[in-house]
């Protein structure tokens, strides 16, 4: 009896049947296939499924088999050059037609692409150890998921930035900015570590948000449990190295746990609290949800997601606190919210600013 499919493999398969339809529509513009060869060699697990996916498209859609990567002749054409799967910077610089809208430039993107599975392809047999080591950043306002090879998910926040590192051993993320959400699939035997340089987060099979601030980093729970370690932000070979070595912090569903560094520089830790998840985590729907918190935060909350910026020059009135429910996406919403209150005014200065003021008279 057939095995069926572990959750990684359906997880890259759903990726890669949407790949099959996109390459073989008439219309693949160079941006999508640049991105699909760069998706084939990030993993040979990818190789795999997009041959699985391509071969389940030709039986339900009846695609004229000409059309197939012939898997077989290129092993036979590339088998005396078979080499260990390195990181997608490490594979060869393709050729791209600039104009790929007709059957004819099709082709040649299925030749470009042909020749990353036969790099790529080759190396799924011979390799026994696979690393990854990549960076996924986001824009200003912009938001992104990530489907990692073992199958779990990050979605990644405005102006945010993880870098990748997998092993046979370990699966490790370096939350270098901004804050994301994981997903992390079950695998008992890697432990799933994300550090912010203040904090070693370790979790299997869980949900949870992590947000990277300044001086501090917030850990909260959606589902399962994580252990939190406070560690002095020192880090070598990629690995949080701690001056000290504390117990960690076990955190259920529903807490959340916050480090922050100290005058002296160590990292500090706050005893698990009861966390309102739903606010955490707003941010997947573009919301942006304050409970009593004061104008400055909220000022940098909205400015985190918008080009225009607010700016608040008076350190008492950026003291004031603040509950409300905004779209992070209309800031002009909190202009209007702040104006209502009687006791604050809102300038638009240069270009791009809110400038924020104390009415005058108060």
């Amino acid at each position: 009896m057939k095995e069926p499919r572990d959750k990684t493999a359906r997880a890259i398969g759903e990726v890669a049947s949407e790949w099959v339809v996109k390459m073989h529509a008439a219309d693949v513009s160079d941006a999508d296939a640049r991105a699909f060869m760069e998706w084939l060699r990030r993993s040979p697990q990818h190789v795999a499924e997009y041959l699985h996916a391509e071969k389940v498209f030709f039986v339900l859609e009846g695609a004229a088999r000409e059309d197939a990567t012939d898997v077989a002749a290129l092993l036979r054409e590339h088998g005396s050059n078979i080499v260990e799967l390195q990181q997608a910077d490490a594979a060869p610089e393709l050729v791209i037609p600039s104009q790929p809208s007709t059957d004819r430039s099709r082709s040649r993107w299925f030749a470009a692409a042909a020749a990353v599975v036969a790099t790529v392809g080759v190396s799924l047999f011979a390799v026994h150890t696979w690393r990854s080591a990549d960076t996924f950043a986001t824009g200003t306002g912009e938001q992104r998921r990530i489907v990692l090879d073992d199958g779990s998910t990050v979605d990644l926040n405005t102006r945010s930035s993880v870098k990748v590192h997998f092993t046979d051993a370990t699966r490790r993320i370096e939350l270098a900015e901004g804050e994301a959400f994981f997903s992390v699939a079950k695998d008992p035997g890697r432990p799933f570590i994300v550090s912010t340089g203040t904090a070693e987060v370790r979790a299997v099979g869980t949900q949870f948000n992590v947000y990277r601030q300044q001086t501090r980093a917030v850990v909260t729970v959606v589902e399962g449990k994580v252990a939190v370690t406070a560690n002095d932000a020192a880090v070598s070979d990629q690995r949080l190295i701690p001056t000290v070595d504390p117990a960690p912090i076990e955190i259920s569903a529903g807490e959340e746990v916050a480090v922050d560094l100290n005058r002296a520089g160590s990292a500090i830790a706050t005893p698990p609290a009861n966390s309102n998840t739903r606010v955490a985590t707003a941010w997947r729907q573009r919301r942006l949800i304050f409970e009593n918190q004061t104008l400055s935060e909220v000022a940098s909350e909205f400015n985190r997601y918008n080009r225009r910026k607010f700016v608040v020059e008076d350190a008492q009135l950026g003291a004031e606190l603040i509950s409300g429910v905004f779209d992070a996406d209309r800031p002009d919403d909190l202009v209007s919210f702040l104006e209502g209150q009687g006791n604050v005014r809102v300038q638009r200065g240069a270009a791009d600013e809110f400038i924020v003021t104390r009415a005058e008279g108060i």
